[in-house]
């Protein structure tokens, strides 16, 4: 109240500008997002000419966000970009527009939002993600090639997990394509950072070498994921079964029941489990 009293009073000073726009925070924190956009529109639409107008017009563009209102998330976004045509946070506010196109399914729009930010903004904090979600959108769009292209670029030119998973999704691309020694040709080149990177890559390969008919080499690729500690890890619980299978066809039943012994320890899931039991119990008749 006291706080609604000292803006009223100093209706037209950058204090009260700043006192509004608090409120807003205030209600942000306490996750009342639709009260925290009434307060920060009131410093909009009453301290226009405020230096925090644009920060409040950001805000309720993060706030629909957080309610995952797409649609108005793209409303607020345009407003900002009209209102505040020349301000350092327009790269952010455009990323949160392209995001939102994108969780609506609208890749062109998202695609196009993407690249103004790759275009006009190419030194931003944002442009490394945006050019990453420009070969996303391509994906979904199926233009595949244009992907690939800039996912291998991105992995090539970044470091850590980002690069990891760019060359992976740019892999995958080709996977799609049932071009699998283009994808071999990516697989090769990567250095996992992680357990998780580990498992998604060597189940990948595995089911290339498989598609290709080398047997030997999607053994081995899946027998690396053995030794992985991860718990319900889709890529490694996929790969052992796929490696046990493969023991039977040949014959190697002991290999076989390590393959689905260790598929047991990785994972929680009662119908794995159960499956992997009866295939023991089976080939040790």
């Amino acid at each position: 109240k006291k706080m609604k009293e000292f803006i009223e009073k100093f209706q037209a000073s950058e204090l009260a500008a700043e006192a509004q726009f608090n409120l807003g925070i205030e209600s942000y924190e306490k996750q009342d997002y639709d009260k925290a956009i009434e307060e920060f529109r009131k410093v909009v639409i009453d301290f226009p000419e405020s230096e925090i107008a644009p920060d409040a017009q950001a805000n309720i563009v993060e706030c629909y966000k957080k309610k995952e209102d797409y649609r108005s998330v793209i409303t607020e976004a345009e407003k900002f970009l009209s209102y505040f045509c020349d301000n350092q946070m327009i790269p952010q506010v455009k990323f949160s527009m392209g995001m939102a196109y994108f969780k609506m399914h609208s890749y062109k729009e998202a695609a196009e939002t993407f690249k103004s930010i790759k275009d006009d903004y190419g030194e931003s904090d944002f442009a490394s993600s945006a050019r990453y979600n420009l070969a996303l959108c391509y994906k979904k769009m199926g233009k595949s090639e244009k992907a690939a292209m800039i996912l291998q670029q991105f992995g090539e030119e970044g470091s850590g997990e980002k690069s990891v998973m760019a060359k992976i999704q740019a892999g995958i691309v080709f996977m799609e394509k049932s071009d699998f020694v283009k994808a071999l040709t990516i697989f090769e080149t990567i250095t996992p950072t992680s357990a998780k990177e580990s498992a998604q890559l060597y189940e990948l390969m595995g089911e290339c070498y498989q598609s290709l008919g080398k047997e030997a080499d999607a053994i081995q690729s899946y027998l690396r994921l053995k030794a992985l500690s991860l718990v319900d890890n889709p890529y490694q619980v996929k790969g052992l079964a796929k490696l046990a299978v493969f023991y039977e066809k040949q014959k190697r039943y002991s290999d076989a029941i390590d393959a689905y012994k260790r598929l047991i320890q990785v994972s929680t899931n009662g119908q794995v489990k159960k499956s992997a039991n009866d295939r023991i119990a089976y080939l040790r008749q």
